[in-house]
């Protein structure tokens, strides 16, 4: 986990924000580093460019996470149509 530290000039503020690291966001979400990048890329996940890498939030992390939890319930559903 990396802390950045931002400082907005305009209203002289610091904030700190916690981020992860690609490791830690595919341990989190049990996934592959193709498909967390596939992931951002796509849009499903937004990462944060820092140098040549990226870096995600436990925010957004969570509700990534949330959403493959979804779509996890309904891979094992069988659509009966009676008409």
């Amino acid at each position: 986990m990396i802390e950045v530290k931002i400082r907005c000039k305009g209203c002289d503020t610091n904030t700190t924000t916690q981020f992860l690291r690609p490791i830690e966001a595919r341990a989190i979400l049990g996934i592959s580093e193709p498909t967390l990048n596939r992931y951002r890329e796509e849009g499903f996940l937004q990462g944060h460019k820092f140098g040549r890498g990226y870096l995600y939030t436990q925010d957004q992390l969570e509700s990534c996470s949330r959403e493959l939890r979804k779509e996890d319930q309904y891979k094992n559903m069988e659509i009966i149509y009676r008409g």
